[in-house]
């Protein structure tokens, strides 16, 4: 007897969702961004979201038609540490931006998602002076380029926040 390819496929289900945060990031996009060089990236990245989803719901499909069940089980500490506490920081991430201005936020959040990593990989945060300064390093590193790429490349305007850069 086949199983239903869709019923408890929570797999797909999330697939769905993807795609309809896609979709609807490319919405506000498009309808609050008024220059069409400032969305383009931002649209190009909505878009990408939106086709991960339709992958995710297409591999569930096929792998449950397949007969092939996913192994990994996730509890609730793994929603937790996975899903919720990074969401979050990204959320106060996009509220502090026009506070602290865009490189000055981005900054911070690598940071703290370093640190959230290595929590999780790792299960303890070292503040070895080696480890700080590979996060701090990394974290200088990865704003130059994106400040190098954003004003250079592509000529976007970012907040400015309180530091003014």
């Amino acid at each position: 007897m086949k199983k239903n390819l869709f019923k408890g496929n929570s797999d797909f289900f999330f697939g769905l969702v993807v795609i309809i945060f896609g979709i609807i990031g490319c919405y506000i996009t498009k309808n609050t961004i008024r220059m069409s060089s400032s969305r383009q990236m931002p649209m190009l990245l909505f878009g990408f979201i939106a086709l991960m989803g339709l992958g995710m719901s297409i591999s569930s499909v096929v792998n449950r038609a397949k007969e092939k069940e996913d192994q990994t089980k996730v509890d609730g500490k793994d929603l937790v540490i996975g899903i919720l506490i990074p969401g979050a920081i990204l959320i106060l991430t996009w509220v502090l931006i026009r506070w602290l201005g865009y490189y000055v936020s981005t900054f911070l959040l690598i940071i703290v998602l370093m640190i959230l990593q290595a929590k999780t990989a790792d299960g303890k945060i070292e503040f070895t002076l080696k480890k700080v300064l590979v996060t701090v390093g990394f974290a200088i590193a990865v704003t130059i380029v994106m400040y190098l790429i954003f004003h250079y490349v592509f000529s976007l305007p970012t907040p400015k926040g309180i530091f003014g850069f």
